[in-house]
């Protein structure tokens, strides 16, 4: 199974220079918000992104890390829980 356990965001998107890092370890529903200050709008924050965006993710068991797209992590994730059923 992969367990996202944190999420390190910098130079992405609507995300600037400094480091964000977003918690992902407790168990339940991750709710993430956005919300742009210049126009107290969630339009246009970066919540959403394509499908071939590059995201690092790092093994829990071996901590390797790959680097994938979303779209690979999505098929990953989509055939783990295939095979868990």
């Amino acid at each position: 199974m992969i367990e996202l356990i944190s999420l390190k965001l910098k130079n992405f998107m609507s995300f600037g220079n400094d480091e964000t890092v977003i918690d992902l370890s407790q168990k339940g529903i991750v709710y993430v918000v956005g919300k742009n200050l210049d126009t107290n709008s969630a339009n246009g924050v970066g919540k959403c992104v394509s499908i071939n965006t590059l995201v690092r993710i790092r093994n829990k068991n071996t901590r390797e890390i790959m680097e994938i797209t979303v779209g690979e992590l999505f098929e990953l994730t989509k055939k783990k829980k295939s095979l868990d059923a």
